[in-house]
């Protein structure tokens, strides 16, 4: 567990250290991308099959698929519980790259690797702090672990800066593509109605209602969508608890939300573009829904991104000699939760005992019971 925490600790250095250095030129900026980039592809890259939740999963439906010999790119089960894109997708693999089942995960964490550095750099200036908090929140590991949908949210932020110029003939081609690899992507509808409504109170007021009804009637839409035989629902009804940690999860959402505003009003900072207003709080809204259904919160990974850009915004924006304090405050939190779900939850994420995939062993495990 020790090396869990050092490990994340790593990109709250980095981005601390090399925060300061900004002015001293470009060379600072290519060596922050380049060390969180190498530190995320390398950790996750290469783990072990017991690493995280779906990895083993992932890596024995290659294995499958492989030994089912594809013929194309396009030699695919329109009746097979994954998507038609994922199918296509991993096809491209094994008839162009390599038959090897570990290739889905070196794969798609380089994609992941590189969308969460290179990919944000025109939004985020300081990536280390950015990974450090989507990091720590949990979020970025959802990204690693759950493949299809961590590729659906790939495709769709590419989809969301068409949608901001105007483009809406190819955000919804690309909106399409990203239902096709994992098909929580239709809750991608919401940000073509947010194009169209301003971020005002009145309509934040609208909205929240809306969306808390809709919670209400949550367990009919994920039916609807596909989800109704799914293990998560399974587990979601036979609950018998109240889910303590989601609710521990939506109250720091909201405690930073209240600080952001709060430092917007305190030091004159505008506040970042609706769109983003209108994402964040939609992960937040998602997370709330997951107290009556747990499921509900995989829909948030769309929008998480979003969220984190917007704490980026402001932490950039406060005054330096004051930056400090908010940060520090910012990093008890985020160090404080990681802290008590790897001691007390350590079976979420599976994140240790932490262990690299033994590329030269003859055989592996992939039934861990999870």
């Amino acid at each position: 567990m020790i090396f869990i925490i050092l490990y994340i600790l790593i990109y709250y250095i980095v981005g601390v250290y090399l925060y300061n250095q900004k002015n001293n030129g470009v060379k600072y900026r290519k060596m922050h991308f380049l060390i969180c980039f190498l530190l995320l592809f390398i950790f996750f890259g290469f783990r072990d099959l017991p690493i995280l939740n779906d990895t083993a999963h992932y890596y024995r439906e290659y294995q499958e698929r492989v030994q089912e010999k594809p013929l194309s790119v396009f030699d695919i089960n329109i009746l097979h519980r994954y998507g038609v894109g994922y199918q296509a997708f991993v096809n491209f693999l094994i008839v162009y790259i390599s038959k090897n089942p570990y290739t889905i995960i070196i794969v798609s964490s380089l994609f992941v690797s590189l969308f969460m550095t290179y990919g944000l750099k025109k939004y985020i200036w300081n990536i280390g702090l950015f990974c450090f908090f989507l990091l720590s929140s949990g979020n970025l590991l959802f990204f690693y672990s759950a493949i299809r949908q961590s590729l659906a949210s790939i495709i769709f932020f590419f989809a969301y800066e068409k949608l901001c110029k105007g483009k809406y003939l190819l955000y919804i081609i690309l909106f399409v593509i990203a239902f096709s690899f994992h098909n929580s992507a239709i809750i991608l509808f919401l940000p073509l109605i947010f194009r169209l409504i301003k971020f005002n109170k009145r309509n934040l007021v609208v909205f929240v209602t809306l969306f808390l009804f809709a919670i209400y009637l949550m367990d009919m839409f994920i039916g609807l969508f596909g989800f109704g035989d799914t293990a998560y629902l399974d587990d979601d009804r036979q609950r018998e608890t109240f889910p303590i940690a989601i609710l521990v999860y939506v109250l720091i959402d909201l405690f930073y939300i209240l600080c952001f505003y709060y430092i917007g009003k305190k030091y004159g900072i505008a506040r970042p573009n609706d769109m983003t207003l209108w994402m964040s709080t939609t992960m937040v809204l998602l997370t709330v829904s997951a107290i009556p259904l747990g499921i509900a919160g995989r829909f948030s990974m769309y929008f998480c991104v979003f969220f984190f850009i917007m704490m980026m915004y402001y932490l950039d924006r406060i005054p330096r000699s004051k930056k400090n304090n908010y940060l520090f405050l910012f990093f008890c939190i985020s160090m404080s939760r990681i802290i008590v779900e790897l001691i007390v939850k350590p079976e979420w994420n599976h994140l240790y005992p932490f262990s690299f995939f033994d590329f030269f062993a003859t055989s592996y495990e992939t039934e861990y019971g999870y």
